[in-house]
């Protein structure tokens, strides 16, 4: 592995591109997991007004199940395709849906602060409360979801990385949490470039600056998940404190 030094105008160029693919896999990233746990509520939605469980007998039992509709829907951040919808055998009305979907825009909303500045962000735990106190699940099956989506993110953070990478590019990015000058964070991100030319969203780790330690500690965790740079030819770390 090498390390070479560029121009300030050739580094800003190549830290700018890199920036715009970091948020496009963010987005990516998010939606997947927006998809998934949209789909799980919904589910369990269903289940608390049906009464029981699939294939269970029981006398509370309010409706039957119909089977599934695909629908396409719009959330904070972008569209949700083919979302599995369960259908009741007397037709159902989903809470989450209505009115004209306004909580699953917020829904992606919660799922991508999450993902990008952690569970304990205000919003998150918000959302996730008036899930309920709006009378759309129970306080059960908003834990279920909010126990899921975490797990979600924690695993996506800890999965094993291949080292096949050709071009690392280690980079922060400052941003405002709860649009608030006063709380900003630094995203400390690492791009990889295989050598197919694929760019790739690493990893990334929100800290409250750039130091040298919050950079060692965010290498350290990417060199044990297997980023040890056997196959890199060049390292790109912007050593400037970008605010912007």
């Amino acid at each position: 592995m090498r390390t070479l030094y560029f121009t300030e105008k050739d580094l800003d160029l190549r830290l700018r591109e890199m920036r715009q693919q970091f948020w496009r896999q963010v987005e990516e990233e998010q939606l997947d997991m927006a998809k998934r746990r949209v789909q799980e509520a919904l589910g369990i939605e269903f289940r608390e007004a049906v009464g029981a469980k699939r294939y269970e007998r029981s006398e509370g039992r309010r409706m039957y199940r119909g089977g599934y509709r695909y629908r396409d829907l719009q959330t904070w951040g972008g569209r949700l395709y083919r979302v599995k919808v369960p259908k009741g055998e007397k037709g159902y009305k989903f809470k989450l849906l209505k009115p004209w979907g306004r909580h699953v825009e917020k829904f992606g909303e919660a799922v991508y602060r999450a993902f990008v500045y952690g569970m304990s962000d205000r919003k998150v735990a918000k959302f996730f409360s008036a899930l309920y106190g709006e009378g759309i699940l129970s306080p059960g099956g908003v834990s279920v979801i909010y126990q899921n989506l975490s797990r979600d993110i924690a695993a996506w953070h800890k999965r094993p990385l291949d080292d096949r990478y050709r071009f690392l590019f280690l980079d922060a990015m400052w941003q405002s949490v709860r649009q608030s000058q006063k709380n900003r964070r630094a995203i400390l991100a690492a791009m990889g470039i295989r050598h197919d030319g694929t760019v790739e969203l690493i990893d990334f780790r929100v800290e409250t600056g750039e130091s040298a330690s919050a950079w060692g500690r965010f290498v350290e965790s990417l060199f044990e998940r297997g980023l040890v740079g056997r196959n890199l030819e060049l390292v790109v770390h912007d050593l400037g404190a970008n605010k912007n």
